[in-house]
């Protein structure tokens, strides 16, 4: 479905991120209907992880990924703490150095494109980090502190649990880079409805191969074979044409 679009019948040629698949979504209550503790579709292989991971330039680091995500031990990811300190202070997508704090906001600023097929997956891991939380105020993945601490040997009430839930969910920069490893839409450019790296409509100038070039004048979409449809008719020629009649001398 990556390399081929929506598969539901009849076709409607939907590729973006807002589209509602029926066929993905049967699929999707299938799973959720079994014990799989966290599910991922796509086969991995060395020489396209090797190719995701370029810019890391961290040869223990891109070692530990690498085995981890072929050999499909998936825990490692938050639990082995090499690992953990890397997601915290590196982006893997272009190998920056970044304060924990300040990480997810370069993701979501730098690299929108990816956090948005990522946010397909994300929501496959806050339960099962929830279940492994030592503390309620802190997050054991990236240490930010998200609320105050509670007081000794305190319950935690269902605010502070919802509080918990919510930093896995869209504000732990960690939690964000292991569904960016794991979601199965790698090098996939966005389809029509998310025609620009930040979901705007892009300006007019070169765009990726096989996206949207949309101006403030028109939407030229790009077919496979490289040829353009036919421009829509103008306001011109959707008026109809009136019937003249002939005129007489007297």
């Amino acid at each position: 479905m990556a390399r081929r679009g929506c598969l539901c019948n009849p076709q409607c040629n939907e590729l973006g991120v807002t589209h509602v698949c029926t066929l993905l979504r049967q699929i999707a209550m299938m799973i959720h209907s079994q014990d799989t503790q966290i599910f991922v579709p796509t086969q991995l292989y060395r020489p396209d992880l090797e190719v995701t991971l370029t810019f890391l330039q961290d040869d223990a680091l891109q070692q530990k990924l690498l085995c981890t995500l072929i050999e499909r031990d998936f825990e490692q990811l938050w639990q082995d703490e090499t690992i953990l300190q890397g997601l915290r202070t590196r982006c893997l997508i272009c190998g920056g150095h970044y304060s924990t704090a300040i990480l997810l906001h370069h993701l979501l600023v730098q690299h929108p494109q990816a956090c948005a097929w990522a946010a397909q997956f994300i929501f496959q891991l806050p339960h099962l980090l929830q279940a492994l939380q030592t503390h309620d105020h802190r997050c054991s993945c990236c240490h930010l502190i998200f609320n105050t601490p509670a007081e000794h040997d305190a319950e935690m009430t269902p605010d502070r649990c919802q509080l918990q839930f919510q930093h896995f969910a869209v504000n732990c920069p960690v939690v964000l880079q292991i569904a960016v490893l794991l979601h199965p839409l790698h090098g996939r450019t966005d389809g029509p409805q998310r025609s620009s790296l930040d979901g705007r409509a892009s300006s007019s100038g070169t765009t990726p191969s096989g996206g949207t070039k949309n101006t403030w004048m028109e939407t030229t979409i790009i077919s496979p074979s490289g040829t353009k449809p036919p421009r829509p008719p103008t306001h011109q020629q959707t008026q109809p044409r009136r019937r003249r009649w002939p005129t007489c001398c007297v």
